[in-house]
């Protein structure tokens, strides 16, 4: 850069030379032209020859100063990009990269579905509560289990050990086991004894109910399936939970708490989402309006096996309460 800022010097001064050189000429001119016959009509020859070389000095010193303009032109340039490369891509706010058509009546017809639909709803329970308040561990298993008691009292909610003894605290709890007579029931391992965070779910039919095993698929070709797409469910909910727990906490929530509401968060999501299944014989495709439909690898007819689960977290409390109202084939 030092060395083209002392170019651009030296044409600089070279076009207020070429300047002064032309006022010089002008002025000799003039004067040459006072002095001159110019009743005649015409200028003498010295006025000419000034004339002249006024004239090439002028051509001289436009050819200096296009030069002179074009490489300030490219310096600004070169000095913009420069500039666009260090501060890196332009940041486009994410209501700014919203496509038009969301932005339209879409937009407006959900807002007023969820108006409608889901203004009675409790509220859910706050993550940024203070670190002394906020429960963890055993604390927000036994408080996630309530939420979900509290909106479906009807289902049986139990939590149990791994040897299967219930009747025990959510501090020696080691399973929880979900039933939705007369549906069907469900079984979630916990990660740790204690700990709210599931590691497995495992659905079966309501009257398995004393026999279920966790740790055991259904042979039933129907909830072997739903427990198939519980497994992806729990997942979904695990990393939906831990991005909530870290965008919404703030400074002085300790971690332990932080993670024990993630994994609350996940169990509870996870058991409003299986209670979507409440409607599971009696619900119609959403795609075809069919009930039944044989399955392909053993012809047997099978009702509609998928609920969705990447909803808002009011939709699954809806959904647990009525039933979910998508429901669709997973073979169609």
């Amino acid at each position: 850069m030092e060395g083209t800022g002392t170019g651009h010097q030296d044409q600089l001064q070279s076009a207020l030379s070429q300047v002064l050189s032309v006022r010089a000429g002008i002025q000799e001119l003039t004067q040459t032209l006072l002095q001159g016959d110019v009743a005649a009509g015409a200028p003498s020859e010295a006025a000419a020859s000034l004339l002249q070389d006024v004239s090439t000095r002028v051509q001289q010193l436009g050819c200096v100063w296009g030069g002179v303009s074009k490489e300030i032109a490219d310096l600004k340039a070169q000095q913009q990009q420069q500039q666009q490369e260090a501060q890196g891509p332009p940041r486009v706010h994410a209501a700014t990269a919203l496509p038009s058509w969301w932005q339209g009546p879409l937009q407006h017809h959900l807002q007023q579905e969820l108006q409608q639909h889901y203004y009675e709803l409790p509220p859910l329970p706050p993550f940024t509560q203070p670190a002394s308040n906020q429960p963890y561990g055993s604390d927000a298993l036994k408080a996630a289990l309530q939420s979900v008691r509290s909106l479906c009292p009807e289902v049986i909610l139990q939590v149990c050990s791994s040897t299967g003894v219930f009747g025990i605290s959510t501090r020696d709890a080691a399973e929880v086991r979900l039933g939705c007579p007369p549906v069907f029931c469900a079984g979630i391992v916990l990660a740790q004894t204690g700990n709210p965070e599931p590691l497995r779910v495992t659905v079966d039919a309501y009257s398995q109910a004393p026999n279920l095993d966790p740790w055991s698929l259904s042979p039933q070709l129907v909830f072997k399936a739903i427990s198939a797409t519980g497994m992806r469910a729990l997942t979904h909910f695990q990393r939906s939970a831990a991005c909530r727990a870290s965008l919404e906490c703030k400074p002085g929530v300790v971690p332990q708490a932080r993670a024990s509401q993630a994994g609350a968060e996940a169990l509870e999501d996870l058991l409003l989402w299986l209670l979507s299944y409440r409607n599971l014989f009696t619900q119609p495709s959403t795609v075809d309006g069919q009930l039944l439909v044989n399955e392909p690898m053993s012809l047997n007819p099978v009702p509609p096996l998928f609920r969705p689960y990447k909803v808002p977290r009011e939709a699954l409390r809806v959904h647990a309460i009525q039933g979910s109202p998508s429901a669709m084939h997973m073979h169609s």
